[in-house]
């Protein structure tokens, strides 16, 4: 018979929250099975859905994206590896901004005698 866990077993089996897969249930993955008493109990298909989720989403992907991509409406690998190189670009633009501002904060507190920490 194919392992199946029921909800709580999936969260610390994956580290994620029980509302947290509640929440991805709502769109992006159910159970494949429900106990008589309405336990939710999730195979290795479901198991590895939640994989490419959670790789999905590591990878800066949106949940919407994710939604289609599971879809089957645009999931090519090249599109999400364009996805994650703009993502990291765009996190590349918004750090050094960060940094030149700390620097400038930095600097202007230092003129001021003031300790920034």
């Amino acid at each position: 018979m194919e392992p199946q866990w029921e909800v709580g077993e999936l969260a610390k089996l994956t580290g994620l929250t029980i509302r947290t897969l509640r929440y991805y249930e709502i769109s992006l993955f159910s159970p494949s099975e429900y106990t008589e008493a309405g336990h939710r109990l999730y195979n290795q298909a479901d198991l590895l859905r939640l994989q490419q989720i959670l790789s999905l989403k590591e990878l800066g992907v949106s949940l919407e994206e994710i939604r289609s991509a599971l879809a089957g409406i645009y999931y090519a690998p090249s599109r999400v590896i364009s996805l994650q190189i703009a993502r990291l670009k765009e996190n590349t633009i918004a750090t050094d901004y960060v940094a030149r501002t700390r620097t400038r904060l930095g600097d202007d507190a230092a003129e001021q005698n003031f300790d920034v920490g």
